[in-house]
């Protein structure tokens, strides 16, 4: 019986494995800072670093600035395997101001599906999609005013290898 069960776990752990993509996650970033500070992330780490240090996307409330240069491409995350040709890189280093929705009457922000973002690094060797999942501590399907607490980052985002356009293995 002991056998059965490993081979049925293994099967399923390898049948599971194969269905993730290799994006990196990263859950619950705190930007509710009060005094206007602001918090930087390197995606090259996959970590918050200081602002002196080598950044890419900062987050400060619902302000999202992108260093360097990007493009908005609105398809499901895993749709895009590689940098479109005929996109044009917009300059960065200032607020991004279309990834969510903000609904008035329930004082609520919900992130706009199927918008990713192509960030490419500054020597223009390595491109990163990114995407905002959640604003909402713990990244909640349906986040609701008053219950989920905001200010909290759930985002993904794939590098392309060096001098590579395409994202994934």
């Amino acid at each position: 019986m002991k056998k059965v069960s490993i081979l049925s776990f293994s099967i399923f752990l390898l049948s599971f494995l194969s269905f993730q993509d290799d994006a990196q996650y990263y859950k619950n970033l705190d930007a509710r800072k009060t005094d206007g500070s602001t918090t930087y992330f390197s995606l090259a780490k996959n970590d918050i670093v200081a602002e002196s240090e080598a950044w890419d996307v900062s987050f400060n409330r619902t302000s999202i600035t992108i260093k360097g240069t990007y493009t908005l491409i609105e398809k499901p995350f895993e749709q895009i395997k590689e940098v479109p040709q005929n996109k044009e890189f917009s300059a960065g280093d200032r607020p991004i101001k279309d990834w969510y929705d903000y609904d008035a009457g329930t004082h609520t922000i919900f992130t706009i599906p199927n918008k990713v973002y192509i960030l490419r690094s500054a020597d223009e060797k390595v491109y990163t999609k990114f995407q905002v999942i959640s604003y909402y501590k713990d990244a909640p399907e349906t986040p609701v005013s008053g219950q989920n607490d905001p200010g909290f980052y759930t985002f993904r985002f794939q590098r392309s290898q060096e001098g590579k356009i395409s994202f994934g293995k």
